[in-house]
């Protein structure tokens, strides 16, 4: 039942209830039967309880991994006196970063800080670890006794692992080269140590002696080399050091190289052998179709024109054949260093077409890394022949590939800083021992029928606001009801001449009671914390910028902690959007209702966790659930307006006949153009940059997805939902992983999976992840969202892509070697797309990428098409 409150006065009527406790009850009747006064016992001493417990050192910090520090717990009684004996129980609040034994000893696991907890009873202490690793030793690895021609770069860069006192590799330690002897240059002369190895090109000097030495700290390791010049009868140099893999079914070609003495130089196999169908000609060239599945080590023998003589061991990797790939079909692959194998394709027909979608797959806020994506390609001379030519990379050298960025610069999002802030709040009142929640009186207001809401209520607003942490009330503000049902009590701040359209009231009412509700409730439902039964909603005519609705933690503390708390379950939402666009705004209400539903359960898990600001969702998650809540209402709004059942899969042609003129299916909108808003830029990421609800969204909803079940019957990922967002689930990354049962890194690659699957027409494979509920295609013809611009293209927005809109093409032809450079997050996406124009052409792809990037290689069917 939905009802709308005219504008008028009503009589209310009050009663008020005096309570007193049982106990005086017990003394009033006492002395009222005449009853004489015993004397008082004496009193029983309270045993001994730990009330205080201060950990000794309260700081530490510990310079290499496996380093140890002893660490004790003074336990103090309710009386302030040392309890000896007391029980301790230690842990630790990172123990990728710190673990600590029964006996208070805590040993250095990683860099970072850890707070360990010492606990007697309810009493705990805590003391802070500091772990950074110093340098305590540089290891030459590789580069030191070269000799070259004077003016030469060496060819193997001179290389130092940095080690702490325990022999533990140092990250990110920066090491210093410099060239003490010589005349020559190193560069960079500065490098940091990003996995505990560090390197620098060395270009040597004048003739003669040369001397580079490294440091870090107080570490060192010197460097020699000698240079010569040309036509020194003394020095014959093999300047190869290392060779490109080759990789099976592919021509291989590779030449030698040698510096110094009198050319021509004459070649030959010194020692082992080449890989069967690899033969090395006196000229230099290793050439020839590999044949063998395993490399070789072998010695080349150089001789000059004045018999000079020089020889290097080398080795030559063999990978393995070409990808069998059906279409549908995915394989994953790694990031390779230079001489490790990539993977190779050859295509069985023309129209062959590949998806390549890199993905980073940590968890963490890393800065973009760059990406080195080399295709070395094979083509066959002609249709009717087996001969080939392979193509020289630089051939095909490209510049960096670059798409450009969305019209408009990137701005902070007012929600996010209010996250934090509610964080910090938190954590400073659990610091101050003051943090507290209201109970959850569901159970009881549930067992009756709501009450009609007062029609009038009291809003409190903190100083500057409430998207701070101030809980000092600055403001007081009577508003008076618009509208309720059983679920929401709509209130406004009566304003003369611009009363609210009871009809946009309704709207809002009518979305949440026929759709929000059944979603939200589906997830795990809302705390009644007021024990009204009802969610307060508050048409706020002076909304921080940029914000339509919000909800904010301190509305669910005790005013005996935030003053400025209104100890409902509470949400603002922007007065003026209600006037004007209460279309859109009711998926809002029901975002926020989401917001509504986790932001007190996170509360409940700050409460049991001592580190309290460790205990909120991130924004990506918090965010992102909260517009699956918005779009999931939406999606059951447009069934019931004639559109797809909420489970099924949403295409491009169904899109189109949807309109935002339609009441309540705006969250579709949103979402999707903010999936389109993330994808579209570059660099992207789940996790921060450039919209973490659009990324959060598209992540959820393929979790939902595929492992909620979405895609099988209406709500069909609610329980999946509903263990995500539960009070007892770990916030945060920990939460999904325990859910799923998939680490974060499993998780993203399958997510990679369903990228660049999706919309494709793809046949569905057993065991491959796909999205069930949108194929993501058309989405450069949809209507522009509420958070962002509107970008041509089409998803998932392929790197390669050359041209605007659906006349773009989105591959580059897997038969022309060439190098790209591009760049990629610690959680971002990038998707390039390769095509064979003719039967037999290959392509061996290497991708240098740092290690937390996966690669997932699929095959899907032909988009060379203008349109799908």
């Amino acid at each position: 039942m939905v009802r709308i409150v005219p504008q008028r006065k009503r009589m209310s009527r009050h009663r008020t209830v005096v309570r007193m406790s049982p106990l005086l009850a017990v003394l009033v009747l006492a002395k009222g039967c005449g009853g004489g006064e015993s004397p008082a016992a004496p009193p029983t001493p309270e045993p001994d309880r730990p009330a205080a417990v201060t950990v000794r050192p309260t700081t530490h910090a510990l310079t290499a991994l496996g380093e140890t520090v002893q660490l004790t717990a003074v336990v103090l009684d309710q009386d302030g006196d040392v309890m000896a004996g007391a029980t301790v129980a230690w842990t630790t609040s990172d123990g990728s970063v710190a673990t600590v034994d029964a006996t208070g000893v805590v040993t250095a696991t990683g860099n970072g800080t850890a707070l360990i907890v010492a606990e007697a009873g309810v009493a705990r202490g805590h003391g802070e670890v500091w772990v950074q690793q110093v340098a305590a030793s540089l290891e030459k690895t590789q580069g030191d006794g070269q000799h070259h021609l004077e003016g030469a770069v060496l060819p193997v860069r001179p290389t130092v692992r940095v080690l702490d006192a325990n022999g533990h590799l140092v990250h990110d330690a920066t090491v210093s080269f410099q060239v003490t002897e010589g005349g020559g240059g190193a560069e960079p002369a500065d490098v940091v140590a990003e996995s505990g190895r560090a390197s620098t090109e060395w270009t040597l000097g004048t003739a003669g002696h040369q001397a580079l030495v490294a440091e870090a700290g107080d570490a060192s390791a010197e460097f020699t080399a000698t240079a010569f010049v040309v036509g020194d009868p003394e020095f014959l140099v093999v300047a190869t050091t290392h060779l490109s893999p080759a990789y099976q079914s592919f021509a291989h070609a590779a030449t030698l190289e040698a510096v110094g003495g009198r050319p021509p130089y004459t070649w030959r196999l010194a020692a082992g052998e080449l890989p069967a169908g690899l033969t090395l000609s006196t000229d230099g060239v290793i050439r020839g179709r590999v044949q063998s599945e395993e490399g070789s080590s072998f010695t080349v023998h150089v001789v000059d024109a004045a018999g000079l003589e020089a020889a290097r061991a080398l080795d030559l990797q063999v990978c393995g054949s070409p990808l069998e790939l059906d279409v549908g079909e995915v394989h994953v692959a790694a990031p390779v260093a230079p001489g490790e194998c990539g993977f190779s394709v050859r295509a069985p027909s023309a129209g062959s077409y590949y998806r390549v979608t890199l993905v980073g797959t940590s968890a963490g806020f890393e800065l973009v890394q760059p990406v080195h994506f080399r295709v070395r390609a094979e083509v066959p001379e002609n249709a009717a022949t087996s001969g080939a030519r392979v193509v020289d990379p630089a051939a095909g050298l490209d510049l960096p590939l670059r798409r450009p960025s969305a019209a408009g610069t990137p701005r902070e999002d007012p929600h996010l800083r209010l996250r934090r802030e509610e964080a910090r709040l938190l954590a400073r009142l659990a610091r101050e021992g003051r943090l507290g929640a209201l109970p959850d009186l569901h159970a009881a207001s549930a067992s009756a029928p709501a009450d009609p809401p007062p029609e009038t209520w009291e809003f409190r607003l903190g100083s500057p606001g409430s998207v701070t942490d101030n809980c000092t009330v600055a403001t007081r503000t009577t508003t008076v009801l618009q509208g309720y049902n059983d679920r929401l009590a709509i209130y406004a701040e009566p304003i003369p001449d611009a009363a609210l359209d009871a009809a946009n009231i309704d709207i809002l009412l009518r979305h949440y009671e026929l759709y929000g509700a059944e979603v939200i409730d589906s997830w795990g439902g809302v705390a009644d914390i007021d024990g009204n039964g009802r969610i307060i909603v508050y048409l706020d005519a002076h909304m921080p910028e940029h914000i339509s609705g919000l909800v904010w933690v301190g509305d669910m503390l005790p005013r005996s902690v935030c003053a400025a708390s209104n100890e409902a379950e509470l949400m603002r939402l922007d007065r003026s959007w209600v006037e004007h666009f209460a279309r859109v705004l009711a998926s809002t209400l029901v975002h926020e209702a989401q917001h509504v539903s986790s932001v007190y359960k996170r509360l409940l898990n700050t409460l049991d966790d001592p580190f309290a600001d460790r205990a909120q969702h991130p924004p990506w998650i918090e965010e992102g659930r909260a517009v699956m809540a918005g779009e999931v209402a939406s999606r059951l709004a447009w069934a019931d307006l004639g559109g797809p059942a909420s489970h099924e899969q949403v295409t491009a042609e169904r899109l189109g006949r949807l309109s935002t003129d339609q009441v309540g299916v705006h969250g579709i909108f949103d979402a999707l153009s903010r999936v389109k808003y993330v994808l579209r830029e570059d660099t992207n990421s789940l996790t921060y940059f450039p919209d973490p609800y659009g990324s959060g969204w598209h992540f959820h909803r393929f979790l939902g997805d595929w492992y909620g079940g979405a895609g099988r019957e209406r709500l069909g990922d609610a329980g999946l939902m509903r263990r995500l967002v539960a009070t007892a689930t770990p916030p945060g990354v920990a939460g999904i992983e325990q859910v799923t049962d998939r680490s974060f890194a499993e998780l993203m690659l399958e997510y990679a999976k369903a990228i660049s699957l999706a919309g494709t027409g793809a046949p569905r494979l057993p065991g491959v992840a796909q999205f069930a509920t949108y194929d993501f295609t058309g989405l450069e013809g949809a209507r522009q969202g509420v958070c962002c611009w509107d970008e041509p293209g089409r998803y998932p927005w392929p790197v390669t892509t050359s041209g605007e809109g659906p006349d773009a093409t989105l591959w580059i032809p897997l038969g022309a070697s060439r190098m790209m450079e591009g760049e990629v997050t610690a959680n971002g996406v990038q998707v390039y797309d390769l095509r064979a124009s003719a039967r037999g052409e290959g392509g061996i792809v290497e991708i240098g990428a740092p290690d937390h990037v996966g690669i997932v290689v699929a095959r899907i069917p032909d988009l060379s098409r203008p349109s799908r």
